[in-house]
């Protein structure tokens, strides 16, 4: 399975001692975007935006050995909404012109098409580079990546891609199987991916998965859902986090901080119901 976590992270810390130890401190940037990637994977977003942050400010690194830290980060913030983010599409795009390596090509491609999906909008020239990637990735077999770009294609409308093996979660995906599809990316711990395949479910894992978005800061994603529920007439759309709640580095709302400051003061549950007229 390509998303043995567990495994990904024994060779992570043999890469980056090796490092250490032989003074490659070059390898150790690339090693450490390789662990922002795999940190976004986990859900672990703000610990894997810091450490791709710090990797892409590198100076003395190649683009080369700087791009799993820029996919990284580009992810997270094309997710959550940051405007910040066409500096890191720029230095991807410049790193697919001089080294289109299919690692890297389907990467850039796979989060242009998530990109474009939350503007509502892709043209002629990336859906192009979408089915090119998606060919690429089904022919090379890597069947996450054919999964990936597939997913994202039918969300843009993109036809003629299929006919290559795609990993057993975005089967179940494709097959209408959102419960099974959920629980699979739950196995693998990967709380972002499962929340994709709740947004297919009935109401109640659409609320399940917006929910879930929230938890991890996907604004940007959990806004465009909450666009296509609302013009598909869904008689309730949940409506996420206010700003206050936003903006809290705990995602806490307003009662919650004030239950908080008087547990911090020693009160009881009681004390604290009568205090805040609950």
């Amino acid at each position: 399975n390509w998303l043995e976590h567990a495994h990904a992270y024994q060779f992570l810390e043999a890469g980056l001692s090796y490092c250490d130890e032989n003074d490659l401190t070059t390898w150790h940037i690339y090693i450490n975007g390789c662990h922002a990637q795999l940190l976004l994977r986990e859900g672990k977003w703000d610990e894997a935006a810091a450490i791709a942050q710090n990797e892409v400010l590198a100076e003395h690194a190649t683009p080369m050995l700087r791009f799993p830290a820029v996919t990284a980060l580009a992810r997270v913030r094309v997710r959550r909404g940051d405007p910040d983010v066409a500096y890191l599409f720029e230095m991807l795009a410049s790193y697919i012109q001089t080294g289109n390596e299919p690692p890297r090509f389907l990467l850039y491609a796979s989060i242009c098409a998530e990109q474009a999906w939350i503007a509502g909008v892709a043209d002629e020239q990336l859906c192009d580079v979408i089915s090119q990637a998606a060919r690429l990735a089904g022919e090379t077999g890597d069947i996450w990546s054919t999964g990936e770009l597939y997913f994202w294609g039918h969300q843009l409308a993109i036809t003629g891609l299929s006919g290559f093996p795609v990993a057993l979660p975005y089967q179940l995906m494709a097959a209408g199987h959102w419960a099974a599809a959920a629980a699979a990316w739950s196995e693998l711990h990967c709380p972002y991916d499962r929340a994709l395949a709740l947004m297919s479910g009935d109401e109640d894992a659409q609320h399940e998965g917006l929910t879930c978005l929230d938890a991890l800061g996907a604004k940007a994603i959990a806004s465009r859902f909450r666009q296509l529920l609302r013009q598909q007439g869904a008689r309730s759309v949940p409506r996420g986090p206010q700003l206050a709640t936003r903006s809290n580095p705990s995602g806490l709302t307003r009662r919650q901080m004030a239950v908080l400051v008087l547990l911090a003061d020693g009160l009881t549950n009681a004390d604290i119901g009568h205090r805040l007229f609950v």
